[in-house]
This record gives structure tokens, sequence and C-alpha cells, in this order.
């Protein structure tokens, strides 16, 4: 609660209707008596004081708190001069109006209503006022109208002296508006230790002026980075306390600078000042301090997370596709990017499934955390775990001293990407379910369930249900992951773009003819890329380095063999019987898949999925074929 002292000048004569909460009444308050009274507020209390404009300076002198001056209203003066006329019989007389100089009053408005000649006279401190009780006693007046300080003196002359009154309304009035005053006051002093805490906490240093350049804010980072007090900084000119007078260009011109390198001590930091402008105006300067050591290591932790495939680059807006079939995929995909539901992407290889899988990630709201990318494929099934999982100190020989953080662990507060999850072992797809279920994983050696916060998004390039139904993959699994399906269509149903994604993967090799490339992909409109967009990738540069080189164009420099419509086989043709040469068990088995290899156009995904065999199997067959 507020605790406000009023100074009065004289007796109140309604002193209950001052009777307000917190309000403490000083009655007969002169420049004589003041000084005892002003000097105990502090410790009392108080947190404001209302007085008249003739004990204002000696106030300010004693006491540092807020203070509001009540100047004699036209009403007051009228009033005092009312009873000098009824009660003191004074008419026709020569008065003196003798006020502190706050009181501004027009004699002009005064003079129709008093039956006396009046003249104003001002003063601004006792020994003025004293001089000017000189004059006019020297001038014959008949008599004083003034405030205590002039009552005081005047008795002293012995010149007849009367009390200016001031009235109830006055000081209720003055009362009310400084308790406005302080709700104001505290409320923007609240409003200022918000701000306060809020630049507090900020890693960087914060520095604010206001139109002339003197600090009006400043955090705790800033304060140590110059190794001063915050009393030190507040109310002090920015460019003495920077020691940098280019500074006084932005408040005072609206220039901003932007990551300037200054020398504080023996740091280096990046500055960047900005100009405050309201209405148009100018009204100040804000400043932030960055060190280049920190800002060394973010960029180095960045690339550190960039170089462990801990990042997506892509974007929806880097998906190259204008058919239909591509569109719809794509407002899909933006669809189920808003939710937290696993994603599974089905598509052949080279359809762009990570593309999807990173773009999903960066419009999700996850998109502040690490992506995760591992290929299920690619590890076999011991080492898969270990990846996924991670391990404890000496789970196994060889394993890394101290262990290692899984990918389940490190994807924590982002996304997981499992791709070619069809190719997962079963073992594994059992622990794989167990971390969807629980949300929770446990290292390889480790005896405690670790809780992670991921997104799993999976890929497939191959039926994922076919596999379930063949008993090659878990049905509880696939019922887990197979929430937001996502089929992505190969590039032969969507030629329509191949003239797009030529361009784009044409696009870093200004100055080349790429006319007789379109013409030769023309020709070339009933081949259906078994490689997809992989393959179309691989042709156009393959094309652009002869192009370079003015060599001359044509189909069996890039395809085995390019089928007319009727040609294309279908996948039943493709498997029918396959005659091999008669020899042991291994050799036989080479030579049906590289046959199968053959006939799928190099597509070895297509080649497993016809023989029911995983992608590893055919990959091993042909190592052993090439030794």
């Amino acid at each position: 609660m507020d605790k406000i002292a009023l100074l009065w000048p004289n007796r109140l004569k309604n002193y209950e209707r001052l009777h307000l909460e917190g309000v403490c009444v000083f009655e007969n308050v002169g420049g004589l008596n003041v000084e005892p009274i002003v000097r105990r507020l502090p410790q009392e209390g108080f947190h404001a004081v209302v007085c008249t404009g003739g004990i204002e300076l000696e106030v300010r002198r004693l006491i540092s708190l807020p203070i509001y001056v009540v100047t004699s209203g036209y009403i007051d003066v009228l009033e005092s001069f009312q009873t000098l006329e009824s009660e003191y019989r004074l008419i026709n007389k020569q008065i003196a109006l003798l006020v502190h100089k706050n009181n501004f009053l027009q004699l002009s408005r005064l003079r129709p209503y008093v039956n006396n000649y009046i003249e104003l006279f001002t003063f601004s401190g006792s020994e003025e006022a004293k001089r000017i009780l000189q004059q006019i006693i020297s001038r014959n007046f008949d008599a004083v109208l003034t405030g205590p300080t002039g009552l005081v003196y005047a008795e002293e002359t012995g010149i007849p002296a009367y009390p200016l009154c001031y009235s109830e309304e006055s000081a209720l009035d003055s009362v009310k508006q400084v308790k406005s005053l302080l709700e104001l006051n505290r409320k923007e002093i609240l409003q200022m230790k918000r701000i306060q805490s809020a630049v507090d906490v900020s890693p960087d240093a914060i520095i604010s002026t206001d139109g002339e350049g003197v600090v009006n804010l400043c955090n705790k980072r800033a304060c140590d980075i110059l190794h001063l007090s915050q009393d030190q900084v507040l109310n002090h000119p920015v460019t003495q306390i920077m020691q940098d007078p280019s500074w006084s260009v932005v408040y005072s011109k609206g220039i901003a600078q932007r990551s300037k390198l200054v020398k504080i001590g023996q740091e280096n930091y990046f500055s960047t000042r900005l100009p405050i402008v309201q209405d148009e105006q100018i009204i100040g300067s804000v400043c932030t301090l960055q060190e280049v050591e920190q800002i060394r290591t973010m960029e180095s932790k960045f690339r550190s997370l960039q170089s462990r495939g801990l990042t997506a680059r892509y974007q929806f807006d880097d998906i190259i596709g204008s058919s239909p079939a591509m569109r719809t995929a794509i407002s899909h995909a933006r669809i189920f990017a808003e939710t937290e539901f696993t994603v599974l992407l089905e598509g052949e290889t080279g359809t762009g499934k990570e593309l999807f899988a990173q773009s999903i990630h960066n419009a999700s709201p996850r998109k502040k955390g690490p992506f995760v990318a591992i290929n299920c494929a690619a590890l076999p099934e011991a080492l898969l775990e270990s990846e996924l999982m991670g391990y404890e100190d000496g789970a196994f020989t060889g394993a890394k001293k101290g262990g290692k953080t899984g990918l389940f662990e490190m994807a924590h507060g982002g996304t997981i990407f499992l791709d070619e999850i069809n190719q997962m072992p079963l073992p594994l797809q059992s622990k794989l379910l167990r971390v969807i279920q629980e949300r929770s994983v446990m290292r390889i050696g480790g005896n405690r369930m670790i809780p992670v916060d991921v997104r799993i998004i999976a890929a497939a390039n191959e039926d994922l249900l076919k596999k379930v139904t063949a008993k090659q993959f878990r049905s509880d699994l696939y019922y887990r992951i197979n929430i937001m399906r996502l089929r992505l269509p190969p590039l032969r149903e969507r030629k329509e773009d191949i003239p797009l994604l030529t361009s784009a993967f044409a696009a870093h090799n200004e100055g080349v003819d790429t006319k007789s490339l379109d013409n030769l992909l023309a020709e070339m409109n009933q081949y259906n890329w078994p490689g997809n967009i992989r393959e179309l990738q691989n042709f156009v540069w393959r094309s652009i380095a002869l192009l370079t080189h003015n060599v001359t164009l044509e189909p069996e420099f890039f395809l085995e063999y390019i089928p007319s419509k009727e040609d294309v086989p279908s996948e039943k043709d493709i498997s029918k019987k396959i005659s091999v040469p008669l020899g042991t068990l291994a050799e036989m088995e080479c030579s049906i898949v590289a046959q199968m290899i053959q006939r799928c156009g190099g597509n070895q995904s297509q080649a497993a999925r016809i023989l029911d065999v995983s992608r590893n199997t055919i990959s091993n067959k042909l190592n052993r074929m090439s030794i």
C-alpha cells in the first residue's frame, strides 16, 4: 500500500474527508517547521509527498521521494479575499498577494470579484520572500495575503498578514492524482523489471540507449563483458562506456551497424547496433554483443551435426515435379508433416524417399531437432542393432570404450529415418516394435530403459504387405508403422516431369546447349527408367559431360537397351522360366540372379522381389560372381 504525506499550509476544516487509506496529514507546515517533519518521512515508510510551492525546494533538498506540488487555484484565492472582507472588514484597502512563483495567477481574473486594490508578488525562496516583504512595507500596503512562510516573516516585520487558504478539495484532488501517479509508476517499474529479467537471461550482451545515447538498459552479460557494475553503465553515455564514438550515428541518424567487429579488453565481439524508431522518430538504439569464439563454437557444432548426418537439408520446395501424381504426394506429405504419427514411404529405388523424409521433418514441429537417417539394408544384423540401440562399455569384444550412444538416443526430440526397413532382420524387427511401443531403448549390455522422444519415418522399396504375407516382415510392426502411408510414384508414371528434372540436373552447367539432350529424351519416350530419378540424373550428367566436348549424343552411349512399347516386359514375363547350365548349387544360384537382374534392366530391388529374397542376398551373390 502506498503511504502519502500531505504537508498542508493551514488547518483543514473537513479533515475527515482526507481520511483516505495510506494518507497522513500534517497541518500548518511552512518553511520554518518543514525540516523535522520531512526528515522522518523515509524512515516511516512514506512513498510520496504532497506539498505547496512555498516549501517545495526545501522538501526536495531533504528527501528524494516523489513530490507533487499543489498550487493556489482561483477559487482558493477568492475565498481567501472573501474571508478578509467579511470577517476582517478589509474593504477598499491595498492588499499584497504574496505567493510562490509556482502559482500561476492572473490579477485581471481576480480584480472584478475583489473589493480591494490587489497586487501580485512572487518569490522562489525564503530570502527572496523577506526582501519582497520589505518592498511591500515600503510601498505602504495595508495588509498581506500569503502562505505559512510569508506569514512568519510578515509577523517579524509587523505588517498585518492573513493566511491564504487551501481548500479540502485541492488537498483531496492532489492526493488522488498522487495515487494515480504512484500506480502508473509501479506498473512502469514492474514492466521494467520484466524487461530486465528477460534481457538478463539472454546469452548475448544487450545494451539500449535513449535518443541522446545515454544507456537506459543493459543486462548482466553486458556488465560482465565490460567489467562494470550496472550503476557504472546505466545513465552514462554509451560512446564513453564502449569507447567507440561511431555508435552515435545509430541513435542520431538512424544508421544500422550489423556484425561490426569490436574489441573489448582482450576479446573480440561481433556487435549489431540498430536504431529504435517510433512514429518515424529515432528514440534510441539497441545493441547485441556476441563473442567471436562462441560463434565459432556454434558453427563447429553445426558442422559436426551435419557431418554426422543429424540435419535435414531439403524442403518441400526442393522437390521437382508438377504432375498430378507428384502434386498429390506432396500435398499429402505436407499434411502428414503437421502430425506426430509415424510415416511409411513406399516407392521404388530412386523415387526420392529420403528427399520426402527430410522435407517432412523440416515442415514438422520437430524441425529444430536432429534428423537421423540409417539404411537398414546397408549393415549386418549385429552392427545394425548396435547402431540403432547403442551399447554399454564392454558389451562385446571390440566395443568402443565408454560405450556408444544409439541413433534413437541421438534422434531424441527429432526424427529418425529408417530407410529400406523392408530389409531389417526379423529379430531386430521385434526390438524396433518394443521401442515404438515403450518409447524407450535399452543399450546392448545395458540394464536400464532410456526414454526417447522420436518420430519415425520408415521407407520401403518394395510392397511391405507382400512381405508380411510371405512372413518376411512382422505384421504387428507393419501395422505400427503403416499409419501415414505415402506411395511415391516411379518416373514411368510421371514422365511429364522429365523436362523439369532434366533442366534442374543440367542447371549447374551454364553455357551448355542441351537441345540435343532434349531431342534424345523425346526419342526415348518409351523408356521406363527402372532406376527412376537417380537413373535420369546419371543420364543427364553423362550427357552434359559429353556435350561439353561436342560429342553427338546417341542412345547406345547411355542405355544398354531401349525397349519399344511392344518389348516392355511385364513382371509376369520377367519371372518366366529361366534356364541355367548345370553346376554347383552356388553357381546355379548366381546364374539365376544374373539373368533376373538382366531381365529387370539392372534393377536389383525388382529382381529381389521377384525371386522372393532380400536385396542383401542379391548383393552378396553379385559380389561372389565378381571374385
